[in-house]
């Protein structure tokens, strides 16, 4: 069972638009919790709407010392395509010239994907496969990544915590920055 719905909206001001807090929250039929999101939104045109000013958490910082372990990531050049079948037909991911309209050399991958591929390494490597061992999964989106390109995701662990970013080294690019990872059992 998931409930679901706008928990705040932060207006920044006529000329800055409108942050958007979406969030869910997933529960068994016996009503023990599984799971939150929150899905942060700019609504570029619909700032000055009267709303509180507010401002979104203070990012997770990233520790200021060499990762403990990094990992490539592929991502296949066709993923785009593929991710549609979970029925995200936006143009953006798949047509070139609607790619280009917006401002982009080519489609870009879902966010989804790329976060999903993430946290997957997350899973193999920190997790040591056992998806049950992480409680949390959190990252802000810094760039689009297009098909094709390999991730690099740096990690720092610190007991049960675990902060990431993940980067396209082709383009020196940091993609999801500020990630951090709740572990249980560790």
């Amino acid at each position: 069972m998931v409930d679901a719905g706008v928990s705040q909206v932060i207006d920044k001001g006529p000329e800055k638009g409108s942050i958007v807090l979406f969030e869910s929250r997933g529960r068994t039929l016996e009503g023990e919790p599984v799971f939150t999101t929150v899905t942060v939104l700019l609504a570029r045109r619909d700032g000055g709407i009267g709303g509180p000013a507010g401002s979104l958490p203070t990012p997770h910082p990233i520790p200021q010392r060499a990762p403990d372990l990094s990992v490539r990531v592929p991502t296949r050049p066709e993923a785009s395509l593929l991710y549609r079948l979970n029925d995200d037909a936006n143009p953006l991911h798949a047509d070139p010239e609607v790619a280009k309209k917006a401002g982009f050399p080519a489609p870009i991958l879902h966010g989804l994907c790329t976060y999903g591929s993430v946290c997957a390494a997350l899973v193999k490597t920190v997790c040591e496969g056992d998806s049950a061992r992480m409680a949390t999964f959190d990252a802000r989106f810094a760039s689009p990544v297009f098909p094709g390109e390999e991730l690099q995701v740096d990690i720092w662990r610190d007991q049960h915590l675990v902060s990431f970013r993940c980067s396209v080294p082709a383009r020196n690019q940091v993609v999801l920055d500020h990630g951090r990872s709740e572990l249980r059992g560790s």
